[in-house]
């Protein structure tokens, strides 16, 4: 599969080989962001202490001149409940990146366009909430380019992925009969060169913003895998109020086990936020998913507190009805304190 090497071997040659005049700019950075869980759910009543995406990392700039400068970015997640280290698709950040007046282009793991634009306009709580929108945040071996012109923002990612896999046969005892048996697995074909695209733009108006964000998968051989969402935002802000709408509309190809319906999923989050007293936020949230069977939805509401610049406590509460048979609903309580350095 042709990977667009060109472009990698470009910035590759562009960190290497620097000019003397350039200049280098570095930091070190960390999240710790945990919390203590409640829940209640037709299963009984338990608590446990989670964490909520802390992580550490490092990003840089050299300026190479004439408006052109290399960045990169080196982020790693960590379960501050356990101290261990995260990985795979839930990591974090890792991308080489190259800026100019045109904009940047950045290959790596990133945050993907759709999310930027779309998903997570409605993403606001420290624990819980945005139960109902297409959670896709994080894109692996993607390659982006981002631009802004005045009030518009674009962006686009595509998803390079060789997915194929050889044809396996593996063999086994039965343990009653003594025979060998054997199970067969076919091989995956990944003939697309480009697995995924993400296209998203925002247009900006003073406190408003409205965005419209399409992530299109190929069938690369794996299941499930082709088809489309897309999904519109509005945000407004100012000093005191927030509100913000997503919606998201996702094929049904797209849709694992849990949607039965048979048509396409539509997902729509509200959200709402008073900020008082310079340094407190009192959130709340509702939010609805339909795939033509059932209809689940969410209320989230929150209260937060800046202790600091850096540092946060919060309290958010939430309420799931599954609109399933036999399952009630699921209620979780969340208490936790964030503290960030750079």
């Amino acid at each position: 599969m042709k990977r667009l090497p060109c472009i990698a071997t470009t910035l590759l040659s562009s960190g290497l080989l620097l000019p003397a005049t350039a200049t280098a700019d570095a930091n070190f950075y960390a999240s710790v962001r945990v919390s203590a869980l409640a829940t209640d759910n037709d299963d009984g009543s338990d608590a446990e202490l989670t964490d909520n995406s802390s992580r550490i990392g490092v990003h840089g700039r050299h300026e190479i001149g004439d408006g052109t400068a290399l960045v990169g970015r080196l982020e790693v997640g960590v379960n501050t409940v356990e101290g261990s280290f995260g990985g795979g698709e839930a990591n974090r950040l890792a991308y080489l990146g190259l800026e100019s007046d045109l904009g940047g282009i950045y290959l790596g793991t990133q945050w993907s366009p759709y999310y930027l634009a779309v998903g997570g306009s409605t993403d606001r709580f420290n624990a819980l909430g945005a139960r109902h929108t297409h959670a896709v945040e994080r894109l692996t071996h993607s390659l982006k380019y981002a631009a802004s012109l005045s009030v518009i923002s674009l962006e686009t990612a595509l998803v390079m992925r060789d997915n194929s896999e050889a044809a396996d046969t593996r063999f086994a005892v039965d343990p009653d009969s003594g025979e060998i048996t054997a199970t067969s697995i076919a091989a995956v074909e990944d003939e697309d060169t480009i697995d995924r695209i993400q296209f998203a733009g925002t247009f900006r108006a003073k406190r408003a913003t409205i965005a419209l964000a399409v992530d299109h998968k190929a069938d690369s051989g794996v299941s499930g895998s082709a088809g489309n969402v897309v999904g519109i935002a509005t945000t407004y802000e100012d000093d005191t109020l927030i509100g913000a709408v997503s919606f998201h509309n996702t094929d049904k190809e797209r849709l694992d086990a849990q949607w039965a319906g048979d048509q396409a999923l539509k997902q729509v989050e509200l959200y709402a936020g008073y900020k008082f007293a310079g340094t407190n936020l009192l959130h709340i949230a509702y939010g609805q998913s339909d795939d033509g069977s059932r209809t689940p939805s969410t209320l989230t509401l929150g209260f937060q507190h800046q202790i600091s610049e850096t540092a946060r406590i919060w309290v958010e509460g939430e309420t799931t009805h599954p609109d399933q048979p036999d399952t009630g609903n699921e209620h979780l309580l969340a208490v936790g304190i964030r503290y960030n350095w750079e």
